[in-house]
């Protein structure tokens, strides 16, 4: 079946996760990007972004910010939360950082050991 248009433009299509974050005792919930939050992100990171220095400092908080959602998709962070994000704890930023990668597509999966 093809899509159209209206179908396309009115999907959602973000895959949600619940992660487990021992350390605090429970899970928060992480989000695909959007296409407009992809574009930010790349931009954020390449050398051509208006404030590239300040957000390399800030990419796990950045991420938080882009994925960590309640369980019906909503935002639980903005970009005025990223000072706070940065002083979490590393183990709990990597747990969302590996999930949010996941949920993107951008993991690369480990090859079977059986297959190699």
């Amino acid at each position: 079946m093809s899509l159209t248009r209206d179908q396309i433009l009115a999907s959602d299509g973000r895959k949600r996760k619940k992660v487990e974050i021992p350390d605090l005792g429970g899970s928060v919930f992480v989000q695909s990007r959007t296409a407009r939050q992809q574009e930010q992100w790349e931009a954020m990171c390449s050398d051509n972004g208006t404030d590239g220095a300040k957000a390399k400092n800030s990419v796990r908080s950045t991420v938080a910010v882009m994925s960590v959602c309640d369980e019906d998709g909503n935002p639980m962070f903005t970009e005025a939360d990223i000072p706070a994000l940065n002083d979490v704890s590393c183990r709990i930023m990597i747990q969302i950082w590996d999930a949010a990668m996941e949920v993107n597509s951008l993991v690369v999966a480990e090859p079977d050991a059986a297959a190699v």
